[in-house]
């Protein structure tokens, strides 16, 4: 189980890494390309609407056929689809090759919430899903900057194209692993069950208010947190910072991110999810309203760190909430809702907001993601009394 456990953090950390990276280089790619930020929301949004699609499916053959072999096939997808983006030189091209990619990247996570689940219990459960959340939020901290930095010596192209090779080699090498038996998602005693069984399921789910409060909740909350990565560095750059400049914010940004996300979770074992979520929003929404002041570097930098810490950190006490909602044995078909759901969210988000930025401005799109901020407590709120009445 260590060594499986193993094998996925490194995978994370690759997975989260690059396709951070490949949102964050959207100024540098639209520019070159001559795209609008309409268009650079449509590619950000390729990563979270493939996900929300394909996160139910996902989690009926991870039901079947275990997980990890199914991470390293994903793998080779994305990698293939990055050397794609690094030589695109049309914007349509770019765009069908970031929906490839998003295959790869986002049914990573319906199967490593689900592996992350079956190996925690009620004591852990949040500590786990930080420390899981942490290692790619390590990815993200360390490949973006780095990145964007090399962008600066030779390009965004060699860049990506380096990217994608790395993971190929990488699946090579995976080749030659020892082939063991895949972590079981099931009891002993529990069959697998048929895709009409399964859907069947889903559907009982959703009858649960629990279900529909937290997933309400996490909705509102997906489309106050999701455009900010994607619509941050516009931001930055809209107040004149230097590429150099902006690689720095970048990375206290998802430093944040891995802050949030590692003490977060504690935080929920300790003190519960709602509490930890309800405040972690109110702390973002205010963080989005000053950050578009004017105001010196430094203070740009904190708040970077700021935002990285309540819109990406609450990613585990989210999942932490879905986890409280079902059994061990059902984990895929909750998390395939989450990701369903969340997904969907963001990617509508990141585009409608892409467009609300066109129109009036990137100020007004971090001012509208505040109120969202703040709308996300009330289910949130609702689900806490509801559960306080249970116990």
């Amino acid at each position: 189980m260590k060594t499986k456990l193993k094998e996925l953090l490194v995978l994370h950390f690759l997975n989260d890494g690059i396709r951070t990276t490949l949102i964050v280089f959207l100024p540098f790619i639209t520019k070159d390309l001559y795209l609008s930020l309409t268009q650079a929301g449509f590619l950000g949004s390729a990563q979270p609407l493939i996900a929300a699609l394909l996160a139910i499916p996902t989690g009926y053959v991870i039901g079947r056929f275990g997980g990890l072999r199914i991470i390293f096939i994903l793998l080779i997808i994305y990698s293939l689809a990055t050397l794609g983006i690094a030589s695109s030189f049309n914007g349509t091209v770019v765009f069908f090759m970031y929906l490839i990619a998003a295959i790869g990247f986002g049914m990573f996570h319906t199967v490593g919430f689900t592996l992350v689940g079956k190996i925690s219990d009620d004591g852990n459960m949040g500590r786990n899903m930080g420390n899981f959340f942490a290692i790619g939020e390590i990815g993200r901290l360390s490949i973006p900057p780095l990145a964007i930095f090399a962008v600066s010596f030779m390009g965004w192209r060699p860049v990506v194209a380096a990217f994608g090779i790395l993971g190929i080699l990488l699946f090579i090498i995976s080749r030659f692993l020892p082939n063991s038996k895949d972590v079981s998602l099931h009891s002993k005693n529990q069959e697998k069950q048929n895709h009409k069984e399964f859907l069947v399921d889903i559907f009982n789910l959703f009858k649960n208010k629990r279900v529909t409060l937290v997933t309400l909740g996490a909705i509102i909350d997906s489309i106050a947190s999701s455009p900010i990565y994607v619509y941050l560095p516009f931001l930055l750059l809209a107040k004149h910072i230097s590429t150099a400049e902006l690689s720095i914010a970048m990375g206290v940004f998802f430093m944040g991110s891995l802050i949030g996300k590692k003490f977060l979770g504690v935080g929920v074992d300790k003190f519960g999810d709602s509490k930890v979520f309800i405040i972690s929003e109110i702390c973002m929404a205010l963080s989005l309203v000053i950050i578009v002041q004017n105001m010196p570097y430094f203070l740009l930098l904190f708040l970077s760190v700021s935002l990285g810490i309540f819109s990406k950190g609450t990613s585990p006490v989210v999942q932490t909430m879905f986890s409280t909602l079902s059994h061990k044995d059902h984990y895929h078909k909750i998390f395939a809702i989450s990701e369903t759901t969340i997904g969907l969210a963001a990617a509508i988000a990141i585009i409608l907001l892409g467009g609300l930025a066109d129109a009036t401005g990137i100020y007004m799109l971090f001012y509208t993601t505040a109120f969202f901020a703040i709308l996300a407590t009330v289910p949130i709120y609702a689900f806490s009394k509801m559960s306080s009445s249970r116990t």
